[in-house]
């Protein structure tokens, strides 16, 4: 809606949260004027912003935004600081919100990335893993996801990378 020609006709806000009207003060922080505003939603959904102007007529005339404001998401793991290539690890994941990210791990072995398959046995998943590290060495695990707003305008990716050191068994 152009508010450039509006003259004295203000506007009237209105917002649906997933199909149904909510008071205006519920859904975000800021306020809505007519020559543009700056709004933060409190929560996740799908949000149609409404304005609506009236003439002097009473002919009105409106314009509609739809929105869809995605969940925060959050991702962290731990793992020991040290084991021995005969000992099975637990690598403990605390998340929330992932929708539907995929976590997608890499292993650095001393500094170079390796195919997990060729150091580690076990798998690993949103929910963490049991692994064992077959091999001595200093490694990193690192953890990505990637939302789906990146495919959009913008996107969250992290990475998350706790370190073990693998010592190999005592020889008898």
């Amino acid at each position: 809606m152009n508010t450039k020609e509006l003259g004295d006709i203000s506007l009237v806000w209105t917002v649906t949260k997933d199909g149904k009207e909510i008071p205006l003060s519920d859904c975000f922080i800021g306020t809505l004027t007519d020559a543009g505003s700056s709004i933060r939603f409190l929560e996740k959904g799908s949000y149609t912003l409404t304005a609506t102007a009236t003439d002097k007529a009473g002919r009105c005339f409106a314009a509609k935004a739809e929105i869809t404001i995605f969940p925060v998401a959050a991702f962290d793991f731990t793992l020991p600081a040290t084991t021995h290539t005969d000992k099975t690890v637990e690598v403990l994941v605390k998340s929330s919100e992932l929708q539907d990210m995929i976590a997608e791990w890499t292993v650095i072995k001393d500094g170079k990335i390796v195919k997990p398959t060729a150091v580690i046995e076990g798998t690993l998943n949103n929910e963490g893993g049991s692994i064992c590290f077959t091999q001595k060495g200093t490694y990193t695990l690192k953890a990505t996801l990637t939302d789906t707003t990146s495919k959009q305008v913008r996107g969250i990716s992290w990475t998350t990378e706790p370190r073990a050191m693998a010592f190999p068994l005592p020889e008898h």
